[in-house]
């Protein structure tokens, strides 16, 4: 692990003192690698943390992508370096299920009840007497994988060599609350469900002498009563939007597949040539109606839309070409002169690409059909003429969702070749 590359990129020193008490290095010495030495501050008795070093380190992306492939939501990672009888942080308990992956050297973890169990936010820093005896301690070794659900309090040091670990982090925000979050954002925006919102919910909070008064608890119980009544009524399709806004969140945000995992797609398909669907689990197809769209949608994506402004369309939505150096970085920590901008991007002109395709409802057979998983033949296509399904084939070839069948592609080669040697 070449820890001094990656220490301008997004490492942060800390420390978890005698005093216990947790000191971090200032940051605006870590812009230049050149002003400080690694082994310095490892001497000192530093811990390294590195960010999300999946954005850097191509092992790691393909682990993290497949993970959240397997697991259908954000996966995170973390580096930590840590010198011989030293600990980094203090105790705390995480908002996030961990997988703790010790690299290499060891390290010793002390466990701790969950409290709360399954926590939906970080505790910060804890006091180390108050926690009383440990449920258990654990000596992780090179290859050894810890589990530390949600809320589980825990800390870790060092022991007689330097230890390097991973944290693999999952479930952040992924809960049946948050669900029921977007079913109420859900119910108080969609404009479908508007004229049915009950009264008490659209009420404007009143306002006593320039300020807003109190309200007892009986109100905004009431409240809940009555979008509880609203839910049942229209439960599906609120929990549709619920789920729908989860899943996009999901996959605009999701690491992009590692180059291993991305399928050849051949030549761009012909009219007399077969297609197969490919990279199922870097896409989703969404089934809307346009007015309950939430705006942010198209704010936050860049979109071919050929639906015709229909009132129901499908909404292809993929995540081939995500940003893999912003993965998990909501406030980047890199500047301008480290190679990276304030996105977190490489320095580099890129053309925005589309991310999104919008198409009419009458495409729902078409796309069945492509994504039953079986090569099929352009003209097989359940569309209406050669024109349609030859641009529709094309349009999901340039989106990476289709590959030109093998049997085709090398019947193409050879054809090639024979024209060649006519010629």
């Amino acid at each position: 692990m070449d820890v001094k590359a990656w220490a301008s990129v997004d490492l942060e020193p800390v420390s978890f003192l005698v005093e216990e008490k947790v000191e971090k290095w200032e940051r605006h010495s870590l812009i230049d690698a050149e002003e400080w030495t690694v082994q310095s501050l490892l001497e000192q008795g530093w811990t390294l943390q590195v960010h999300q070093p999946q954005r850097f380190e191509d092992n790691l992306w393909r682990l993290c992508a497949s993970l959240e492939s397997s697991i259908g939501c954000l996966v995170g990672c973390n580096a930590y370096i840590t010198p011989e009888g030293h600990q980094g942080l203090a105790p705390h308990y995480d908002d996030v299920s961990i997988f703790c992956c010790q690299i290499s050297g060891r390290k010793r973890w002390k466990l701790y009840s969950a409290n709360p169990p399954l926590a939906n936010h970080c505790s910060g820093d804890l006091d180390s007497e108050s926690l009383g005896i440990p449920l258990q301690e654990v000596d992780m070794s090179p290859g050894d994988v810890l589990y530390l659900p949600r809320g589980v309090i825990h800390q870790a040091m060092g022991t007689d060599e330097t230890s390097v670990h991973l944290t693999i982090s999952t479930y952040q925000r992924w809960t049946f609350g948050d669900l029921a979050l977007k079913a109420v954002e859900a119910m108080l925006s969609l404009p479908a469900l508007q004229l049915e919102l009950p009264d008490i919910a659209r009420e404007s909070l009143p306002v006593t002498q320039g300020r807003v008064s109190d309200l007892s608890n009986g109100v905004l119980t009431n409240v809940f009563v009555e979008l509880g009544n609203h839910m049942k009524s229209h439960g599906n399709k609120i929990s549709m939007h619920a789920m729908n806004a989860l899943k996009h969140d999901f996959m605009v945000n999701r690491l992009p597949p590692h180059p291993k995992q991305v399928v050849d797609k051949g030549p761009r398909p012909g009219l007399h040539d077969t297609i197969e669907a490919v990279h199922r689990k870097f896409f989703h197809l969404f089934k809307e109606n346009r007015t309950d769209i939430y705006s942010e949608y198209n704010e936050r994506t860049r979109t071919v839309d050929l639906s015709g402004r229909e009132d129901v369309q499908l909404r292809l939505v993929s995540s081939l070409r995500n940003k893999r150096h912003s993965h998990m970085m909501p406030s980047p920590h890199v500047s301008e002169d480290d190679g990276y901008d304030k996105e977190g991007e490489e320095n580099e002109e890129e053309e925005e690409e589309d991310d999104e395709i919008i198409l009419p409802q009458s495409y729902e057979s078409v796309l069945g059909q492509l994504f039953e998983g079986n090569p099929i033949a352009v003209k097989s296509l359940l569309l209406n003429d050669n024109e349609e399904k030859l641009s529709f084939a094309r349009l999901m070839w340039d989106f990476d969702l289709v590959k030109t069948g093998i049997q085709t592609h090398r019947k193409r080669k050879a054809d090639t070749h024979k024209t060649f040697s006519q010629e």
